[in-house]
């Protein structure tokens, strides 16, 4: 069996259609990627985000996965967490995401 690759990312776009959707992931720019600033100074230059896949779907698979998905992280905070996973306010306010979605 060929050895199926692995990425990490930390972003995401989507596109929606009539036929389904297209999931496009990103990887941020590790911290020794970024330029240094000086002292006091902010950091500019910081390196875009880098594509890293591209995922076509349909709604159905996009919709059961999702649903999966959401079974799995309850879960895992429920019997090991004990708590819910924490988002960033700044994160969930930029995606207006409130405490009634989870």
């Amino acid at each position: 069996m060929p050895d199926i690759p692995r990425f990490f990312v930390d972003s995401y776009t989507s596109i929606n259609s009539p036929w389904g959707v297209s999931l496009s992931f990103f990887r941020s720019p590790s911290p020794r990627e970024v330029p240094q600033a000086a002292a006091g100074q902010p950091v500019t230059n910081v390196p875009p985000a880098q594509p890293v896949c591209d995922m076509d779907m349909s709604y159905q698979h996009l919709k059961i996965m999702l649903i999966q998905m959401r079974r799995m992280l309850k879960g895992y905070e429920v019997d090991v967490l004990k708590a819910p996973i924490p988002i960033d306010p700044r994160i969930a306010e930029q995606n207006k995401i409130t405490d009634k979605d989870w």
